[in-house]
């Protein structure tokens, strides 16, 4: 890996200066890709990716990096020889494979959060994380709560739609609420008919916890997506029963903290790519989650979970938009896979939905009631199947890895699709330094 050692940040042609310097520095070496202007592949498949100024080479031949890039770089750039850290990711290379996680980022966020005069999460203790203040049991109406539950994997409380229009109403008055310096008697009536803890939610620290959640849950904690995502959608006026939700999930990433990816180091003989799309979606009421996972040979390399804009009415729209978007970011990324040497990829879809496959096999009907959005999703997705770019099966709902991006599910069932699906060849879910299989 190679560093800028000095550059003019604060002009504003200063981003595309540097593009063009180094475009100009690797197209002999390392001719540019047409799919991705950010990925240079040499013809012996040696690979160089870069992110702004922080430049990572995959090689085959570590030595010939002195007589190649080192050279034109060695007046404007440092170099490290072994990366350990690249663009918030920890790389730990072993016999067997390439092991990427953000470790040091949780702990880093963890250490952010305080109550008062104790921290959430203490280092270096026995236990993975300390209690929460007293007002907060209230919600549970167990004060013991975290003595008797010491590693928490997901959100006790799973949000559903009777959740969600009850909070609507609980942000709406606490909206009004915090606009007095003090609870007034009035106020305090209101609290004790909505069942409300007698004080207002910082809404800067909220956005503060969410902003983590969504930075960690982008950058490699896939399993958090959902949460991410649904505890986002309160930012604008937050209740105290999100904030415990925020902190249990940063309780379950402390927990799990060693978690990582593998990308096994063997050569295959064989350059054929499989590319697997799994999708999956959940309704409540007009509203639905969708979220997809994409692997290369049994390895990730794109995940989603996203809440569906439109108003679905069924779950078979809502797996429909899942579907689609899993297909079309698949279908997107197989140019820069055929760019790193696989011969053209074979495509498989997996979707628990059968009334959606078997309609999407068959010839699409017109129907008058469908709006815009599905009618041309439906159309792409059939277009694909007729042209063999994709092969649609079903899976059944129960081994469906993208159902941990759709809805809230226990810790037990996240560590079984850890351990019995895709998942547990590509991502090794560690708690507390310990595997869970």
């Amino acid at each position: 890996m190679v560093r800028l050692l000095k550059y003019c940040y604060g002009l504003n042609e200063s981003p595309r200066a540097f593009f063009d310097m180094l475009q100009n520095a690797l197209s002999m070496t390392f001719p540019k890709a047409i799919s991705d202007n950010c990925l240079h592949v040499r013809k012996d498949k040696d690979y160089l990716i870069y992110h702004v100024d922080d430049l990572l080479l995959l090689t085959s031949n570590p030595t010939d990096f002195e007589s190649t890039l080192a050279k034109t770089f060695s007046s404007s750039f440092t170099k490290d020889d072994v990366v350990d850290y690249f663009i918030g990711h920890e790389i730990h290379v072993t016999r067997e494979d390439i092991q990427l996680s953000i470790t040091q980022h949780i702990e880093a966020a963890v250490d952010k959060l305080h109550d008062d005069e104790q921290k959430f999460v203490k280092h270096g203790s026995p236990r993975p994380f300390t209690s929460l203040a007293k007002d907060f049991h209230s919600i549970y109406g167990n004060k013991d709560y975290y003595k008797t539950h010491t590693q928490t994997f997901t959100p006790d409380h799973k949000l559903s739609m009777d959740d969600i229009e009850q909070d609507v109403i609980e942000s709406e008055f606490l909206a009004e609420a915090s606009k007095n310096p003090t609870l007034t008697a009035e106020t305090m009536k209101a609290c004790t008919k909505l069942n409300l803890p007698r004080y207002n939610i910082s809404k800067l620290e909220y956005l503060s916890l969410t902003g983590s959640l969504q930075y960690i849950a982008s950058h490699g904690r896939f399993d958090i997506q959902y949460y991410a995502s649904a505890l986002a959608q309160y930012n604008n006026c937050p209740t105290a029963l999100q904030y415990v939700q925020a902190i249990q999930v940063f309780a379950y990433l402390w927990s799990t903290r060693y978690s990582y990816y593998r990308y096994p180091k063997q050569k295959t003989e064989t350059k054929q790519a499989l590319v697997k799309v799994y999708t999956d979606a959940s309704l409540i009421k007009a509203r639905g989650h969708a979220g997809f996972i994409i692997t290369l040979n049994e390895m990730i390399v794109a995940t989603k979970s996203f809440k569906i804009k439109e108003v679905v009415n069924s779950t078979y729209n809502a797996e429909l938009i899942a579907l689609f978007a899993g297909v079309h970011t698949a279908m997107v990324n197989l140019p820069t896979i055929q760019e790193l040497g696989f011969e053209k990829p074979t495509v498989d879809v997996y979707c628990d939905n059968q009334p959606l496959i078997r309609a999407l096999n068959q010839a699409p009907v017109m129907v008058s009631k469908q709006t815009t959005p599905f009618l041309n999703a439906t159309h792409y997705l059939h277009e694909q199947l007729m042209m063999d770019r994709i092969d649609l099966h079903h899976i059944m709902g129960v081994i469906n890895p993208a159902d941990i991006l759709t809805k809230p599910l226990h810790g037990t069932k996240i560590q079984e699709l850890m351990s019995t699906t895709v998942l547990a060849k590509c991502f090794q879910l560690v708690i507390e330094g310990k595997p869970s299989i």
